[in-house]
């Protein structure tokens, strides 16, 4: 996928960058406690869909807000970003590291994870094929997954954060090639579009 891009850069010498930022709906992010580190929502298999179900509200409470006496706590829960080793296995291990850095890490990978690969691998040629005088296209994903439990303010500064990322890494990545970068897109799926506004 991501090696036949790179390839291609090499035959296309000012191209067309497009910064894409996805931020995913309620329950697309895999989520941990912060202190405990213990993985709360990470719906891998159906099983755990079903476990979670099946769980009392007192036990889904205690998991993504505490016990029955704690208040809403903004910092109790954080997005499970994985490590670069864990996204190898998603993307090939030459990109974990990179798409682990772009926030893929942190989604639910069953829900989004071939959506983020047709981004970066189908959506470019479809965007030229609309627009010829843009030539060469490449699309660089990035992803901003959320604690979807806490604050949607909170989750609007990181989102900011990494749209600048996007920008910034992006022109990083062609800059020996004179691109044209274009104005980043935010792609937000249900909840995700809250902390898009």
């Amino acid at each position: 996928m991501t090696g036949a891009i790179d390839e291609a850069t090499e035959l296309c010498r000012n191209p067309h960058v497009l910064p894409v930022i996805f931020v995913p709906g309620i329950m697309g992010s895999r989520l941990r406690q912060r202190g405990s580190g213990d993985r709360v929502w990470d719906p891998v298999s159906r099983s755990f869909l079903w476990q979670y179900a099946a769980a009392s509200a007192a036990t889904r409470r205690a998991l993504l807000i505490g016990p029955p006496t704690a208040t809403f706590n903004q910092n109790f829960l954080d997005v499970d970003h994985g490590d670069s080793a864990r996204m190898g296995e998603f993307v090939g291990a030459p990109f974990g590291a990179e798409k682990h850095d772009r926030g893929w890490g942190g989604l639910v990978w069953s829900f989004y994870g071939p959506f983020m690969q047709w981004l970066e691998g189908t959506l470019p040629s479809l965007l030229a094929r609309r627009n010829p005088s843009m030539g060469c296209l490449f699309v660089e994903a990035f992803a901003e997954p959320y604690n979807w439990a806490g604050d949607n303010g909170v989750a609007a500064q990181g989102l900011d954060r990494r749209v600048a990322q996007a920008v910034t890494d992006s022109k990083a990545k062609y800059s020996d090639r004179s691109p044209r970068m274009l104005d980043p897109i935010v792609i937000t799926h249900s909840m995700g579009g809250l902390v898009g506004r």
